[in-house]
């Protein structure tokens, strides 16, 4: 769990960083780096739907779970995957914040704004996330909102009590009708089955109200979470799909390779031959000595044919495991051939050499 956990910890790190390094470009050009998702792009109109920025910024981050999980050998678990998509939603909501608080004040500014230094640009982060812009469960947008974000680096202490009354802002009217609402229903004297029924059904439309209202957001913002997370769901598919020990969980370390070549099918085929019967016989190491007796060690003009022995192991215990292929060349490429291939796991001791 440990290794799993600071795999994730590492890819969020430079996840971080990629997304911190494109907003503050954003902020000091003025240009929209983080969303953009192909607009401008008047001859693939298909993608103006793709995430292209996200999607860029989450294969970038996602080295960090790469490199965390080979310097550990770690084959993530399955958990790893979901804690990949819930970085990528928390980024993804920090670049809404800031990209959102970004249009509200206008950038870029003459003085810098934002990215006037790195302590301001900090101040300007931290702020657009505590007091996020974002409209994710409102059942309207007011202007006057437009004073909250541009008061970002000179909060000033308001009065709640007199502006929960009438503030202007429909989403707090409507947040001061619902208390006024649930301390009204408080009144012993107008409680009942009707009262509940009522108001359950006044939530339920209020639901599907706000429901409507921020269906683009939402949209927007999960398109934006598939994207960033494809990254880092790529590399962890692929480190699962890499060989390793079941028992300790991690991945097996290559520990050599040997490629024969051949020119004549009947010359593979005895060669394959004899590396088969001794594998699965289990004396693998033998089987490994058979291979490179035969064949030739370069790749000529004239080969038609190859097998490739290669071994790993457990990093934690003695494991061994021996793979063997064998290939055909086909319009000048090496093509598997299934049936003659092996895979097998010792705890004895391998060598290619």
């Amino acid at each position: 769990m440990a290794r799993n956990i600071t795999a994730l910890l590492l890819g969020a790190l430079t996840s971080s960083i990629v997304v911190t390094i494109l907003l503050y470009y954003e902020a000091r050009d003025g240009s929209v780096l983080f969303s953009y998702n192909g607009q401008t792009l008047t001859l693939f109109r298909f993608l103006a739907w793709i995430p292209i920025g996200p999607v860029l910024a989450g294969l970038a981050g996602s080295t960090g779970y790469l490199l965390g999980a080979l310097l550990l050998r770690l084959r993530p678990a399955t958990l790893a995957l979901f804690a990949v998509v819930a970085i990528a939603a928390g980024l993804v909501y920090v670049a809404q914040s800031a990209e959102f608080a970004l249009y509200m004040v206008g950038w870029p500014q003459p003085n810098g704004g934002p990215t006037k230094n790195m302590r301001t640009f900090g101040k300007f982060m931290r702020t657009s996330v505590a007091n996020s812009p974002l409209h994710l469960w409102s059942s309207g947008y007011d202007s006057s909102e437009d004073e909250e974000v541009t008061s970002f680096f000179s909060p000033q202490k308001s009065s709640s009590a007199a502006q929960l009354g009438h503030s202007g802002d429909s989403r707090v009217d409507g947040l001061g009708g619902g208390v006024s609402g649930v301390m009204s229903s408080q009144d012993m004297s107008q409680t009942g089955a009707g009262k509940q029924l009522s108001a359950l059904g006044q939530w339920f439309e209020s639901f599907k109200a706000r429901l409507h209202a921020n269906s683009g957001e939402w949209f927007t913002m999960g398109m934006q979470i598939a994207g960033f997370a494809t990254g880092g769901l790529l590399v962890m598919f692929y480190l699962r799909r890499c060989p390793y020990c079941k028992s300790c969980m991690l991945l097996l370390a290559r520990k050599g390779t040997r490629t024969r070549y051949y020119s004549r099918i009947r010359d593979m085929r005895v060669a394959v031959d004899l590396v088969l019967v001794k594998a699965r016989d289990k004396q693998l190491q033998l089987a490994i000595d058979a291979h490179v007796a035969r064949g030739a060690d370069h790749d000529g003009n004239w080969s038609e044919y190859c097998s490739t022995v290669e071994v790993r192991r457990c990093v934690q215990c003695r494991l061994h495991m021996l793979r063997f292929r064998t290939r055909r060349k086909q319009d000048e490429q090496w093509k598997d051939i299934d049936p003659l291939g092996y895979t097998a796991t010792s705890q004895e001791q391998l060598d290619c050499a």
